[in-house]
């Protein structure tokens, strides 16, 4: 693979850790609503008064779920603006088959099994198609990170 199919290829990459981080947020938040209801079914109870700290607890717990909250909305629009931008860059290609295999591949993270199946060429040829596509777009790359200077 030549530096500029690795360079293309780690672009299209470089959201990758962003799906995960997003993933471990929404596990988070849930971890967060569900401390939040048990807090909320002590703080109902009859003898309330037993747990004094149950209301601040309950406050603290729905104001970080809340900041939480708009942190995990603010990554997710991140990241679909990372990734539209991403499917403009793919969509500058000509070819159908590149565009449909970089797609499947860096906006919709498939494995390589499925990405040949949805295609219908053997393994080696869904390789080779990559590395052409890789090397196809990276001119497209540079020109979007030029015009925005970003890295």
């Amino acid at each position: 693979m030549t530096d500029e199919q690795m360079f293309a290829k780690d672009w299209l990459n470089r959201n990758y850790g962003d799906h995960m981080e997003i993933e471990a947020l929404r596990n988070r938040l849930e971890l967060l609503k569900n401390d939040i209801d048990r807090c909320t079914s002590v703080y109902g109870r009859a003898d309330y008064q037993a747990y004094p700290d149950t209301k601040a607890n309950r406050e603290e717990l729905l104001a970080k779920a809340a900041d939480m909250n708009n942190f995990f909305e603010k990554r997710i629009m991140q990241l679909k603006k990372e990734d539209e931008i991403t499917l403009q860059v793919i969509q500058r290609l000509e070819s159908g088959i590149y565009r449909t295999i970089l797609i499947s591949r860096y906006i919709n993270r498939l494995p390589w099994n499925k990405i040949q199946k949805n295609i219908k060429f053997e393994r080696s040829n869904t390789y080779k198609l990559h590395s052409e596509a890789l090397a196809k777009i990276y001119p497209y790359i540079r020109e979007e990170i030029v015009g925005n200077d970003i890295s």
